[in-house]
């Protein structure tokens, strides 16, 4: 049960570190919890984030 949590937890903290990429939230919490959180991590560092060039709100 706690291995679970840790993958559930560990997909969504990926989620929101990818919030402002272009798949976002849902996209790279679903990423994590089909293959594993550390793949999510992976393609989180190699996309681009969506806020490059624009003026920070």
């Amino acid at each position: 049960m706690s291995v679970t949590l840790l993958l559930i937890g560990g997909a969504l903290l990926i989620g929101f570190l990818g919030r402002h990429r272009r798949i976002g939230f849902l996209g790279f919490a679903v990423i994590s919890l089909l293959i594993t959180p550390v793949l999510g991590l992976l393609v989180l560092v190699l996309t681009s984030d969506d806020r490059v060039g624009r003026p920070a709100a």
